[in-house]
């Protein structure tokens, strides 16, 4: 909220617009704020954090599967 802007943002500008450049081109997604809380990842932030903590010690090299 803002003294000189008091309106709010509408529902649909609620995302995260992940981006890509591949090739030359960029490419935009759209996710939903909570997206790392549905299918196919974990419902909760501890079972998310265990699951991607454990990977990340495991893997050697330091990249992600």
């Amino acid at each position: 909220y803002r003294l000189d802007h008091p309106e709010m943002d509408p529902p649909q500008w609620e995302k995260l617009l992940p981006m890509r450049q591949s090739g030359g081109e960029v490419a935009v997604r759209e996710l939903s704020l909570d997206f790392h809380l549905k299918p196919p990842y974990a419902p909760t932030y501890a079972e998310n954090y265990q699951l991607h903590a454990s990977r990340a010690t495991t893997n050697k090299g330091g990249k992600h599967p």
